[in-house]
Formats: structure tokens, C-alpha cells, sequence
């Protein structure tokens, strides 16, 4: 259930960002919809099709993948990634006979706010000096996004699109400083009583100095003050990002990820 609800805001959260994007992001376009429980991202921006994902996949909803998929192809966009929510060998099996194979995983967080396990021991962990403080201001709003593009150094399509979403006042953003510099950034969003954090990137010179940690307890509270009962994140397999995740009390679930396996890109 806490997957699901994850899920589920973690979708709600990309679609705001597909709005930004539509407006004021990179070129291409852009489409957040549900299908009978499936969740579906797609988008045909080039730099972005890591972007195009259909998650909410188990035993009650993986009927409904052959359809999204071939609506997809028809709209003209490439075969998004599938993602299974739990580990199922029934589920397994159909997508392989749907011509999918499995490449990976998508590692998503959860942790249930005030349960005592997203709170790690000292508030205080970092650089000596270090501050977080949510911006407040339209100024501050613009060192928050160049501290989180600086750290990004993405692809311009990625540029591009961080941009277009965390301009907007949906986005509650949480900036890092030492000795008064800002030197690291952090994103929170609410959806539906479930609070989701992105957006996170520390400049290069203060890596591996427990900001992040700093700035993902940070969220934690406000996410508890603002009435959040959960917190979610994906981050990437293997990456400091997910271990930070971890080492603060959120249970991670290394969903599977298939992908087409025809070399056309189309189904079989």
C-alpha cells in the first residue's frame, strides 16, 4: 500500500512538471495520464526519454500494459520503460511474452512521517557553519535554482526542464549555506498528504560533507509541519542519493524496470 501511494505522488509530482514544461521548458511534448490504475509519463523531448515511464504495475493492473503501450506507438512516442511495483513472477511472465525484458531496477523510498524512522540523530549534521533555510524570496528563488543547475551540470534538455519546474511557487525550495555561502539546494513538493523530495544537488566543492543529509532532514520536518503522513524519492541504483535515503529510515523497494526488446522499438 505505501508503494502504491508513492507511486501515485510521485506521478501526481511529474505531472506538475510536465505542465512547467509544456510552458516555459525544453522543446517536445509532454503527457502525464492513468489508465485503470496504470500510471503514465511519456514524452518524445530528446534528452528525456529516461522520462517516459508507465509505473503502478502488479498482478491487478498489468493487463492494461499492452494498451498503454500501443496507445503510446500510435501517439508517436517510443515505448516507454514499464515499471513493476512488487516482484510477482506471474507479472514477470506476461510482460516477457509482451516482447519486454527486464533491464534494471527504479528504486523508489517511502518512509511513514512520525513513525520515529525518518528521523536520524543530530539535527546538526554537516560542515561546521552550515544553515538550511527555505526560500522565501524571488531573489533567493534565483540562487536556489542556479546552486541546484550548478550542481546538476545536466544536458541542456535537463537544464531546461529543472528550470521550468522549480520556478514555480508549487515547488518549496530549501537552500544550504557555509559561512554564509550557498553551497547546496533541495526540492519538497506535497501531493495528497504525501510529501516528495527532488531537486537535490550540492556544488562540487562541498561533496561528501553530509549536506544533503542536513537538507533531507530538513525536509523531513517541514514535510511533518505541512500535515505529510509519508515521504517518498526515487534516486538512481547504487548512488549516494539512495544511500543517504536509507541511512535516514526510509525502506526502499528496488522496483524492476522492463524495456522493449525488439530492436525496432516497437512491441512484439
Amino acid at each position: 500500500m505505501d508503494v502504491r501511494r508513492a507511486e501515485c505522488a510521485v506521478h501526481a509530482r511529474a505531472g506538475n512538471s510536465f505542465t512547467a514544461a509544456e510552458g516555459a521548458g525544453p522543446a517536445g511534448r509532454f503527457r502525464a495520464s492513468s489508465h485503470h490504475g496504470l500510471l503514465v509519463l511519456l514524452t518524445d523531448s530528446p534528452g528525456l526519454g529516461f522520462l517516459s515511464v508507465v509505473t503502478g504495475v502488479d498482478g491487478t493492473t498489468v493487463a492494461g500494459v499492452p494498451a498503454v503501450l500501443a496507445a503510446a506507438a500510435d501517439a508517436g512516442f517510443r515505448t516507454p520503460t514499464v515499471v513493476t511495483s512488487t516482484r510477482s513472477p506471474a507479472v514477470d511472465d506476461r510482460l516477457g511474452r509482451w516482447g519486454l525484458r527486464p533491464v534494471g531496477t527504479r528504486p523508489i523510498a517511502v518512509s511513514v512521517l512520525g513513525a520515529g524512522r525518518a528521523r536520524p540523530g543530530a539535527p546538526g549534521a554537516g560542515p561546521v557553519g552550515l544553515r538550511v533555510d527555505e526560500v522565501r524570496t524571488p531573489d533567493d528563488r534565483a540562487v536556489f535554482l542556479d546552486v541546484v543547475l550548478a550542481g546538476y551540470a545536466a544536458q541542456p534538455e535537463v537544464t531546461e526542464l529543472v528550470r521550468a519546474d522549480h520556478s514555480g511557487p508549487l515547488v518549496r525550495a530549501f537552500l544550504a549555506s557555509v559561512g554564509g555561502r550557498p553551497v547546496a539546494a533541495a526540492a519538497m513538493t506535497v501531493q495528497h498528504g504525501v510529501a516528495v523530495l527532488g531537486g537535490a544537488a550540492t556544488l562540487p566543492t562541498h561533496r561528501g560533507s553530509g549536506i544533503q543529509r542536513a537538507l533531507l532532514v530538513h525536509r523531513l520536518r517541514a514535510a511533518e509541519e505541512a500535515g505529510a503522513v509519508m515521504a517518498t524519492a526515487t534516486a538512481a541504483p547504487a548512488s549516494p542519493s539512495l544511500r543517504n535515503l536509507e541511512r535516514t529510515g526510509f525502506d526502499l523497494h528496488l522496483r524492476r524496470a522492463w524495456q522493449d526488446a525488439s530492436a525496432g522499438g516497437g512491441r512484439r
